[in-house]
């Protein structure tokens, strides 16, 4: 397993986790719109730039994201109204992610669960990169 950073800071406090647990993580300084790796490296990746991640994905490989999804509720919908926002969630808000996932290049996608936080929305996608 691989985890990435681009703050030395957090790297370092996550390393002492991993260390303190005996878990075998490897972790990472970098950015996610330039990933460190060699072309179709992973089996799993997640990330949230999708361009980067099809890159380093093996021919067959999945990816998983979890991230603030489409309301499904007026709660959530409600909460959206100032979750959105923020640039960062709302095409995940609009409910773009699938459409994303596919000019990425990936197959299959497909939202694995939903949840209501008292954030909003939070959906779990799987996708494929074509074999």
């Amino acid at each position: 397993m691989i985890g990435l950073d681009c703050d030395p800071k957090i790297l370092k406090i996550a390393k002492s986790k991993v260390a303190r647990e005996g878990l075998s993580i490897v972790l990472d300084l970098g950015m996610t719109f330039e990933l460190p790796y060699y072309d179709n490296s992973f089996d799993r990746v997640k990330v949230r730039t999708l361009k980067e991640i099809f890159r380093v994905i093996r021919p067959g490989g999945e990816f998983h994201l979890a991230d603030f999804g489409k309301p499904h509720n007026a709660l959530m919908y409600l909460i959206s109204l100032f979750v959105r926002n923020f640039e960062e969630t709302s095409d995940n808000i609009k409910g773009l992610l699938p459409e994303m996932f596919r000019k990425a290049g990936f197959i299959d996608v497909e939202e694995k669960a939903r949840y209501m936080t008292i954030t909003g929305t939070h959906s779990l996608y799987r996708v494929w990169k074509p074999g």
